[in-house]
């Protein structure tokens, strides 16, 4: 087992590391078709969330900005 994760360090592979690849190429194609004079995507744009992850994504979100307004007051 100790093996297997030492191997993992060095050579990552799994779900994170395929989507991360897709992100990749996703933003290489888009970036190369984009109009110059818009701002270019960055990966992140492409990167797959599953709707539990993207659902919490945006609770913390709303979270971060009510308490944004409580500390501006």
């Amino acid at each position: 087992m100790q093996e297997w994760l030492e191997f993992y360090e060095i050579e990552p592979w799994g779900a994170w590391r395929d989507n991360f690849h897709a992100a990749m190429v996703a933003c290489l194609i888009a970036n190369a078709h984009r109009d110059p004079k818009k701002k270019a995507f960055g990966m992140s744009e492409f990167f797959y969330l599953d709707a539990q992850t993207s659902a919490e994504k945006k609770d913390e979100a709303l979270l971060a900005f009510l308490e944004g307004l409580v500390k501006d007051d």
